[in-house]
């Protein structure tokens, strides 16, 4: 009997008392730290972004607002029904608090290696609660547990239920948003693997199931999620990579992606600081940082084949740092850059031009003090690379590039000139934000752009004028015609630099285009070909026959010739272009070996020519050092033609160094006529124009015509410099020329620096503004009525002061 008494005792001390049932510990805790504590973290990082801009954004889209909100709304309801005692809704209590288990362990574990951080952060302001949050909602879940299932006891009732359910509910919305982005780092994974063939299924998987935004998001610094951060061993750099391979688009023609749950963006953590400051790529897009204005002024000297511009450009900086403003700008063909300001305190400074490595020197030394530098250097062929630092919060920056080039000759009474672009920058370009243009000349201009305006201002001044949306660029490029007279062949110019007053002459020569003996035709297979095949496959109707032809595709599985070397004929140039028409373009891909393919296939014969038609190169996929290798070990042997049917970059042409043995064709924009028009002339139905420069002696030459420009100069040692420059003993003097002559070369750069100290301390000079080229050759028609009229009232006040003073000889 003792015993039976004794069992029912230890019975009833399992019970809790009726008293911790009404009255359960711990309420004031769970409303504290399981309610209040998360809801005020949630408003407070949507407000501030603090977590977003510091590590990585928690709640990035409305989804992840609802569901954290789960968590405190979970807790706010059972902590209710403990309160009340309330007995009603257990199971479906049991579910709202499972589910908030569920939520809150996720974001528990997301938020684990911050708690050392958010530890100290409590001594500032209680900033550190907020990392502290979804641990303390989860213990709070917990203690509502614990408390639910002793009500349940009190009341006799079954345990409660819910539990895991509602875990699992938690766990697998979280799970259904985050699952594009898992398979995303899988397939990145898979993609950056040695195995070749596992390579190329990670790029195939990513093309199918991958989400842009996360690839895009690792393409900028600190874009991981530590949650993603033990399944994915990808870095930024290779991030870029996979990102071109799958979308076939550079990933800095996008922002980087916005922290704030507008944004639509998973976890992304936004640079502090902009990897690319002071180095020599545009890199990415930089917050903040836009294009204000854009003004291109231009004189055309048809007769002289010439031309000179000037391109204003204004950026501006919204954001609280320091910024650096990076372009890399397409120039005309054969065009050098000629004159550098920058405007410091409303007063123009002209810049110093020196070595690449000088100049280069000087600019980051200075970009260090955060003072007010800005630098521009060559880029491969027909580019220039232009960096100014910095942009100052909440201010702007305004810079003048001055643009030497010749006038590319469609016939003997016409010249075009193509006006630079911008093919890769890391600012932002405001909707309104248009280039505006004007070009003069003393010969009529006309445009194919149906929006500009050609004029004729008075007898022998006509312009051309206009505003481009940058977007226009990218398909198309303003070419300006300017019409010639048919005998100007000759022109002439005197050069300031000469010691013994010689002149620099010019002479224009009509010449037969020779043709290849064997023409290997690479086309790039990436995605951003698609629209232009149409109108390049039509052109190779134009080929001549019975030359020695070859077909390479730059695909994912194309390691040979698609049509092998044989010769040229009406069929074989159809075949090409039903080939060229069905195949398949998709992502990035690999042109280097293509080309060291078709180089192997084109040097068996001397005097071949590869034909690369290609979108733009945003990445290297692979190192040129096997292309470079065949040129210089044979130089001569094969001319590559470049054709690129898209604006943008060129990382292949960029770091090939083949003086000579690379020529590339004028963009345009239209990719059939660029295509035929080579063709065309190795079909003998189109000749070219050949433009020799010399320095000479001044003999007669003024008196056949008249003297031009002073831009020839610079054209003729623009030219000398890339000739002399290869050479080991001539690179001094090639050197000397461009600082004599004030150019941007391969060899040479141009900086412009705040103060003399600056200067000094670099050892450089800056350009005399009297000696730098002008924009003013061509008076404008207000200038010249101003001169007129004070001409006029000169002659009048003149004559009216020699009759008042006049005597009459009877007096």
């Amino acid at each position: 009997m003792a015993e039976e008494t004794q069992s029912a005792k230890d019975k009833s001390s399992e019970l809790p008392k009726e008293s911790e049932a009404k009255h359960p510990k711990g309420l004031i805790s769970i409303l504290l730290f399981g309610t209040i504590l998360p809801t005020g973290a949630a408003i407070f990082e949507l407000f501030t972004h603090i977590c977003a801009e510091t590590f990585f954004n928690p709640l990035p889209t409305f989804w992840h607002i609802l569901i954290f909100s789960l968590i405190p709304a979970g807790n706010f309801i059972c902590w209710l029904a403990i309160l009340r005692d309330n007995t009603t809704y257990l199971s479906k209590l049991g579910l709202a608090n499972g589910i908030a288990l569920g939520v809150s362990l996720a974001y528990t574990v997301l938020f684990l290696p911050l708690l050392p951080v958010s530890l100290i952060g409590i001594l500032f302001v209680g900033i550190g609660l907020c990392g502290l949050a979804p641990i303390c909602s989860f213990i709070s879940a917990i203690s509502c547990r614990r408390h639910l299932n002793n009500i349940s006891q009190v009341a006799k009732k079954r345990k409660n239920s819910g539990l895991w359910q509602g875990t699992v509910i938690g766990l697998g919305m979280l799970l259904i948003l985050h699952i594009s982005p898992i398979l995303t780092h899988l397939g990145m994974n898979m993609a950056v693997s040695d195995d070749p063939k596992y390579e190329m299924s990670g790029i195939r998987f990513l093309r199918w199931l991958g989400d842009e935004d996360t690839m895009l998001e690792m393409c900028y610094v600190f874009g991981r999620n530590p949650f993603f951060a033990r399944i994915t061993n990808v870095d930024f750099k290779e991030a870029r990579k996979l990102y071109y391979r799958t979308t076939g688009t550079p990933f800095n023609t996008f922002p980087s992606p916005s922290p704030s749950p507008s944004g639509d963006r998973l976890y992304f953590r936004r640079p502090r600081f902009d990897e690319g400051i002071g180095g020599e790529a545009v890199s990415g897009k930089v917050e903040g940082l836009s294009l204000k204005d854009s003004r291109m002024d231009a004189v055309i000297h048809s007769d002289a084949a010439l031309s000179y511009l000037e391109w204003i450009l204004v950026f501006r900086n919204s954001s609280r740092r320091q910024q650096e403003a990076r372009a890399q700008i397409l120039l005309p063909p054969g065009g050098v850059v000629s004159r550098l300001t920058l405007w410091i305190d409303g007063e123009e400074r002209e810049a110093a031009f020196s070595t690449r490595g000088k100049v280069r020197q000087a600019y980051t030394r200075v970009v260090r003090r955060r003072r007010d530098p800005v630098l521009v250097t060559t880029k491969g062929t027909d580019r220039v690379l232009v960096q100014c630092f910095p942009v100052p919060p909440g201010g702007e920056m305004k810079i003048r590039i001055g643009i030497t080039s010749p006038l590319h000759l469609k016939s003997r009474e016409q010249g075009i000139l193509l006006l630079p672009c911008l093919s890769e920058y890391n600012f932002s370009i405001p909707k309104g934000i248009r280039h505006s243009i004007w070009a003069e000349s003393k010969k009529p201009l006309s445009t194919t752009i149906n929006t500009f305006k050609a004029e004729q201002i008075e007898e022998g001044l006509y312009a051309v004028r206009g505003t481009m949306d940058d977007s226009d660029f990218a398909v198309t490029r303003i070419a300006i015609q300017a019409a010639r007279s048919d005998d100007a062949v000759m022109a002439w110019t005197s050069d300031s630099f000469s010691k013994n007053g010689q002149i620099i002459r010019q002479v224009i020569e009509e010449t037969e285009v020779p043709i290849p003996s064997r023409i290997v035709a690479v086309i790039d297979g990436s995605r951003g070909m698609k629209k232009s095949i149409p109108a390049i496959a039509e052109a190779f109707a134009y080929l001549p026959e019975q030359v020695e032809f070859g077909l390479v595709l730059a695909s994912d599985t194309t390691q040979k010739l698609v049509i092998p070397v044989q010769k040229g004929s009406k069929e074989i140039y159809q075949t090409a272009m039903n080939i060229i028409r069905e195949s398949d373009y998709e992502g990035g891909q690999n042109n280097v070996s293509a080309l060291a393919l078709a180089w192997e296939i084109a040097a068996e014969k001397s005097g071949s020519a590869i034909v690369w038609i290609h979108g733009n190169q945003p990445i290297l996929l692979q190192s040129t050092e096997i292309l470079q290798q065949k040129w210089d070990r044979r130089p001569g042997r094969v001319r590559l033609f470049d054709i690129q049917v898209t604006n943008g970059p060129n990382r292949i042409i960029e770091k090939l160094r083949a003086p000579g043995a690379v020529e590339l064709l004028p963009f345009t924009g239209s990719n059939a006529s660029d295509v035929k028009n080579l063709f065309a002339a190795w079909n003998g139905k189109r000749k070219d124009f050949t433009i020799s420069r010399e320095r000479t002696a001044a003999i007669s030459y003024s008196e056949q015509t008249k003297e031009t420009s002073s831009h020839l100069a610079r054209l003729w040692a623009y030219n000398e410099i890339l000739r002399l420059y290869p050479s080991k003993s001539k690179i001094d003097q090639a050197i000397q020329l461009a600082v004599n002559y004030q150019l941007v070369t391969p060899i040479s750069g141009a900086v412009v620096l705040e103060t003399e100290r600056q200067y000094k301390e670099a050892g450089l000079e800056p350009g005399n503004p009297s000696d730098v080229p002008q924009i003013s050759s061509i008076p404008e028609p207000a200038t010249l009525w101003l001169m007129a009229i004070g001409i006029i009232m000169l002659l009048g006040i003149s004559y009216k002061k020699r009759k008042k003073f006049h005597i009459p000889k009877n007096s």
